[in-house]
């Protein structure tokens, strides 16, 4: 993003979901909270509404940073909360492309879903993440014979192959 553009919340969601925009997160965290550690204290609030119990937030990104961390099975609990109550951001999640025209208030963007699993799994909403040592993790719902699962993956250095293991196993 550049200073002083301008953007809805929903098209700032596109640019957090589907590109990971870090950035992206920092503009959410302060214009909604208007202090990034306001918002980081909600994000933790969600978290243990969500069932988290051993999860610490203190960036808006979620980038590792001293202090923050979670678990499998926390990242699990939140999944299952957002994708049970948030359809909007299952439709998100997995828009493989999504332009924004300049307008007024900032340039145009094309925004592609950094989620490169989408053409090759039954995944109908995820979220994909970076860690501690190029580490990767997943969260996602996947749809497969009529039925929907939700999987964790964290600290794995290929999703692809861990999720490919673990189809096979259903």
């Amino acid at each position: 993003l550049e200073f002083g553009e301008k953007f809805t919340l929903d098209e700032l969601l596109y640019g957090l979901l589907l590109v990971s925009g870090n950035d992206v997160a920092e503009t959410i965290a302060q214009g909604l909270g208007g202090k990034r550690e306001i918002f980081v204290s909600w994000m933790n609030d969600f978290a243990k509404k969500a069932g988290a119990v051993n999860t610490n937030f203190t960036t808006p990104s979620g980038l590792d940073e001293e202090g923050q961390y979670t678990t499998a099975y926390d990242l699990f609990s939140m999944g299952k909360y957002v994708f049970n109550r948030y359809p909007e951001i299952l439709a998100i999640s997995t828009t493989r492309e999504k332009y924004l025209p300049k307008n007024i208030n900032h340039r145009a963007y094309l925004l592609r879903n950094k989620l490169l699993l989408l053409n090759d799994f039954p995944i109908i909403g995820g979220k994909p993440g970076l860690g501690e040592q190029e580490m990767l993790s997943l969260v996602a719902l996947l749809e497969e014979d009529n039925r929907r699962i939700l999987i964790t993956i964290i600290r794995t250095p290929s999703i692809r192959h861990d999720l490919t293991q673990i189809l096979k196993l259903l």
